[in-house]
């Protein structure tokens, strides 16, 4: 069998590829990885633990009510004649508010006075007769039938008198009502029945209605589950109520818990409460919504934070503590109420701590940080220039 010569490889060629075959079997050489940068410590605005005697309290949303309601109705019947006052104005207790026409009563009046000086002429004479028979009646100048007629005659008389006087109190009481009345110092509303109106007594129609408005209701509910520790509180000391309105001109008064209502309300388990607030200047109106807040009593040393510093995780409410050496320790907290633009915490930090308020950011526990100034400092290259001199 013929075989092929072998071929004979040049020695160049064999000496460029001696690398390539002699690395085959070696780990490929590892590479050279940048060193990862040293992030520089954050900014962040830092504040204390404060430590202060705060109150504790119970908030919610209340109306006023009017500390009498009256709605002003005509006690007699006939034509209102007159109008004393103008809609919307204050008036005192007793002041008139609307003339209807007094002549029938006046009449009445008359007619009353005049029978009861019938019969008292009537009585003034049966009496003597009385007297006069009963001097006879030993003597049997008069039967004693018509004795006991004479004296029941009299006794008839008396009876009639004592009703015309009755009569003549009505009369008197019916047009003392020709003149309707404030019974109670407040504000009259919109007038419901004009002069030249007819009116009607029993009928229910009210002629205008009458507000009290100092000192004011203000009703308010609570949860059924604070009942317990009001009503505790409220049997040792009249509990405080602070009352703001609502809307821009917000106005804060102070009264005090007047009545704990005697019944939950089924179906909303809250409680009815009513408390009293001066209201000298008019700035309640009845059926007005406001913010309500019952003071129930003050806890001393609480501790405080600034309330941004609070967050809310997955965990719950947690704080970032600043350690001494300036890093970061996330701290579970929790709060208790809120103060202004503080807020209470109850467990989780101690007095002499700090608190990252501002900055909290991409923020992690052992970064390093450091204090930036607050945000109303304004560094000195921010400052306004003003134009070069001439």
């Amino acid at each position: 069998m013929n075989l092929a010569p072998l071929r004979v490889l040049p020695v160049a060629l064999l000496a460029a590829l001696l690398p390539f075959v002699a690395g085959c079997g070696r780990p490929p050489p590892r590479p050279v990885l940048p060193s990862r940068p040293v992030l520089p410590p954050r900014p962040v605005r830092i504040a204390p633990v404060e430590q202060r005697d705060t109150p504790r309290y119970v908030d919610s949303i209340g109306h006023c009510v009017a500390l009498y309601a009256v709605s002003i109705v005509a006690q007699v019947s006939g034509q209102i004649t007159a109008t004393h006052f103008q809609q919307g104005q204050e008036v005192t207790a007793g002041a008139p508010l609307f003339t209807i026409d007094p002549r029938p009563y006046q009449a009445a009046l008359v007619r009353a006075q005049a029978d009861l000086a019938a019969h008292q002429a009537q009585l003034k004479s049966k009496d003597a007769q009385l007297r006069r028979s009963r001097d006879l009646l030993p003597g049997h100048y008069i039967s004693p039938q018509d004795f006991e007629s004479l004296s029941g005659d009299v006794d008839a008389l008396k009876a009639q008198v004592m009703a015309d006087q009755a009569a003549i109190d009505a009369a008197r009481i019916n047009l003392d009502f020709c003149t309707v009345r404030a019974p109670v110092a407040g504000r009259v509303g919109v007038l419901r029945v004009d002069q030249g109106n007819v009116v009607s007594a029993g009928a229910g129609q009210s002629l205008v209605t009458l507000n009290t408005l100092d000192p004011i209701y203000v009703d308010f509910p609570i949860i059924e589950r604070d009942l317990a520790e009001v009503k505790r509180l409220a049997d040792k000391t009249r509990l405080k109520v602070n009352v703001l309105t609502l809307g821009p001109a917000a106005a804060s008064r102070e009264g005090e818990l007047l009545v704990i209502d005697n019944t939950v309300q089924s179906g909303a388990g809250t409680v009815k409460l009513r408390a009293i607030v001066p209201n000298p200047d008019r700035g309640l109106w009845p059926e007005q919504f406001v913010n309500v807040r019952l003071l129930l009593e003050t806890q001393a040393g609480a501790l405080l934070v600034p309330a941004e510093a609070v967050k809310v995780g997955q965990m719950g409410s947690f704080v970032f503590v600043v350690a001494p050496d300036m890093t970061l320790d996330l701290r579970p907290v929790r709060v208790g109420q809120t103060h202004g633009d503080r807020v209470v915490v109850l467990e989780g930090l101690k007095l002499g701590e700090r608190v990252v308020v501002g900055g909290q950011m991409m923020l992690a526990p052992g970064i390093q940080v450091i204090e930036a100034p607050p945000p109303d400092a304004a560094p000195a290259a921010a400052k306004k220039i003003g134009p070069p001199k001439s």
